[in-house]
């Protein structure tokens, strides 16, 4: 990938390797640096737009370098940007009324479960798929056992995720801070 003029490398041991371009004099190049953006992990994917390399670990963090190395995770840029609708850290005190970049929950070991599963939970809710107007009916994320589960599938009309895989829409152009 290029970040202007500058070849940068994404290498699989969780670091990128910035090389120089040959725009500086010889007192002041320093040739290549290689700068660990996924510290004890491996980089999966990397991908550029000549401005920045955004680069994606099996540690969970999604991270964009620019040509002079500075480096910033997705979740944290969003949360600088507009901190009163996002937060990268998971403080639920501090979670009222805005969205968490939950980019935790991508670790190695972290689970996730289909729509339709038991979770392993007391009581073995249901992940149950809804529609956001059935979000404020609903008591919590326990609501569903498997008895509510059935009732629900029985009597549900359509598909709550009707439409969900051909929904177009754009995501908001980012701030002017950079």
């Amino acid at each position: 990938a290029f970040l202007g003029r500058l070849p940068a490398l994404a290498l699989s041991d969780g670091s990128v390797l910035l090389f120089s371009d040959g725009s500086l004099p010889a007192a002041l190049d320093a040739g290549e640096r290689r700068l660990t953006v996924h510290p004890g992990a491996t980089l999966l994917v990397a991908a550029g737009d000549g401005k920045r390399i955004v680069t994606g670990g099996d540690d969970g963090r999604v991270v964009a370098i620019t040509a002079d190395g500075r480096s910033e995770t997705i979740a944290d840029e969003m949360a600088s940007d507009d901190p009163s609708h996002y937060l990268a850290h998971a403080s639920k005190a501090d979670r009222k009324g805005r969205i968490f970049i939950d980019w935790l929950r991508n670790t190695r070991g972290a689970t996730s479960v289909a729509s339709w599963s038991l979770r392993a939970r007391a009581g073995a809710p249901v992940a149950m798929p809804v529609r956001w107007s059935d979000l404020a009916k609903i008591e919590g994320p326990a609501a569903f056992d498997l008895a509510a589960a059935l009732k629900r599938a029985k009597t549900l009309r359509k598909d709550p995720w009707e439409g969900f895989a051909t929904t177009k829409q754009a995501l908001p152009k980012r701030s002017s801070r950079r």
